[in-house]
């Protein structure tokens, strides 16, 4: 995913802006915009995200450049890639993990955002999907 945000050629053209907040008001405990956080701020929410108890290096990774954005840390985590890595969790914790139908209605907000996100990226590459 890395490889095709940073190519000339993007397809996933979105703004991050209003999905990291509601991220970050999502996982952070107690966030405010105008105090710094740390890793230890992160809730239990966040941590569900991957809820194996030993993650391989790959997703340890992935999961560190989404704290490094959800932190605004001055590492350059590019903040289109840990959103994307979140929606994709989304994706792969409705249709793979454990849920209740219950409980999905909990899930309403993240998927009106991942949508949202969603729905920017088609929007702008729509010449390309109404040329096909």
């Amino acid at each position: 995913m890395e490889e095709l945000l940073a190519s000339p050629n993007n397809p996933l053209v979105f703004n991050p802006a209003v999905a990291l907040d509601y991220f970050r008001r999502r996982y952070i405990t107690d966030y405010s915009p105008e105090r710094q956080h740390s890793v230890d701020d992160f809730n239990m929410t966040f941590h569900l995200l991957h809820p194996a108890t030993t993650l391989d290096r790959r997703v340890q990774a992935s999961l560190e450049k989404i704290e490094n954005a959800l932190l605004n840390s001055t590492n350059q985590t590019n903040p289109h890639y840990a959103v994307l890595a979140i929606l994709y969790r989304y994706r792969n914790n409705l249709f793979h993990g454990e849920k209740a139908v219950v409980s999905l209605n909990g899930q309403r907000n993240n998927f009106i955002v991942a949508n949202k996100v969603l729905y920017e990226i088609l929007d702008h590459n729509r010449t390309v999907f109404d040329n096909e």
